[in-house]
């Protein structure tokens, strides 16, 4: 199973499950009749389980969605998951979004091969009832049912929180199931009669093991260049990010300046149209004194020119009274003069 998915890669995984659980698993892979049957259908219910055991909430509820989907639409899904989906919810339910890789890959096998122990089930069933019922193969299936109880335990007692561990890649889980089938295989091998064509479809579950290995390689391969491609784009991001933050941030420098600036030039704009007002006042205000003074002195001329008149009219009124009075005393003179000259001759 794939750990520690990046999360541009697992919005990839989210749309090809969505695929693999409608119409986009090809059914032969799904329907075949035999132990190997379950190997796409198992890598999906991993993908599934690594969407689940998902630090993030988004990714842990989408894959819980996911399963819920699977088991509505697809019986063999729903097979896949061994009846476990309400354990599963329960602890998706808690807020449990860490769980060990190891612990997750064990519990994704013990599951997987629950499913062989049900069509192991079904194919007693069938054998009772012909009549050929096998002691030894009910026997190893309690085993087995009772090796996944005791790992069902074993995780809960652990809380499934245990983190840090050594992660198991997808080629790891492929390798463990591939073992276990060859153990389980030895066993009965021990225990039941094996015919000529059961190791004929064991031989073909190994080969369809090892085609999926390497296609598991390959998907992990690219699934690693995706990773490292999305770690370069997020560092160029982040590097452009900042200079992007830095040219913002000299922007606004220059913006602040030129703010400062254009107050500055405002401020003096208005000093200098109130300079202007004031000035302007000022010459209306010398305007209309030099119109009153000249108003003032055109009356006074009026006035001067209208005494001068007067004036003149009484130097002339005051010239022909002295004129007359010299006049008046000159024929006074005159009279007397001639009095005397009468009174002299009287007297004579």
């Amino acid at each position: 199973m794939l750990n520690a998915i990046e999360s541009s890669t697992e919005e990839t995984n989210i749309n090809v499950l969505r695929l693999s659980i409608g119409k986009g698993l090809p059914f032969e892979s799904i329907l075949a009749q035999n132990s190997g049957r379950n190997i796409a259908l198992g890598n999906v219910v991993a993908l599934l389980f690594e969407l689940l055991l998902s630090p993030i909430q988004e990714e842990s509820k989408e894959a819980l969605n996911l399963l819920k989907e699977g088991i509505t639409k697809r019986k063999d899904f729903k097979i896949a998951i061994c009846g476990r989906v309400e354990f599963l919810l329960n602890l998706t339910g808690t807020g449990v979004r860490q769980w060990d890789p190891i612990e997750a890959d064990e519990l994704l096998f013990a599951l997987l091969n629950s499913n062989e122990e049900r069509k192991e089930k079904g194919i007693e069933k069938e054998q009772d009832e012909e009549g050929d019922n096998d002691d030894d193969e009910e026997g190893e299936n309690n085993k087995l049912q009772y090796r996944i109880q005791d790992l069902i335990l074993l995780l809960n007692s652990r809380g499934l929180k245990k983190v840090n561990m050594d992660q198991q890649s997808q080629y790891t889980l492929i390798s463990a199931l591939r073992d276990e089938i060859e153990n389980i295989e030895k066993e009965k091998e021990e225990n039941e009669r094996i015919n000529v064509d059961e190791k004929i479809q064991i031989k073909s579950q190994l080969d369809v093991l090892k085609e999926e290995n390497e296609q598991s390689n390959k998907l992990l391969e690219r699934e690693k260049e995706q990773r490292r491609q999305a770690v370069k784009e997020k560092q160029d991001s982040q590097t452009r990010q900042r200079e992007l933050e830095e040219e913002l941030k000299q922007k606004e420098q220059i913006i602040s300046k030129f703010t400062q600036s254009e107050q500055n030039e405002i401020n003096l704009r208005r000093i200098a149209e109130e300079s202007e007002k004031i000035e302007k006042e000022e010459k209306e205000r010398q305007i209309i004194r030099a119109e009153q003074a000249e108003k003032e002195n055109k009356e006074i001329k009026a006035q001067n020119v209208e005494l001068k008149s007067d004036l003149f009219k009484e130097i002339e009124i005051k010239e022909k009274e002295q004129n007359d009075k010299i006049s008046y005393q000159k024929w006074f003179r005159e009279e007397l003069k001639k009095r005397q000259e009468r009174d002299n001759q009287i007297k004579k």
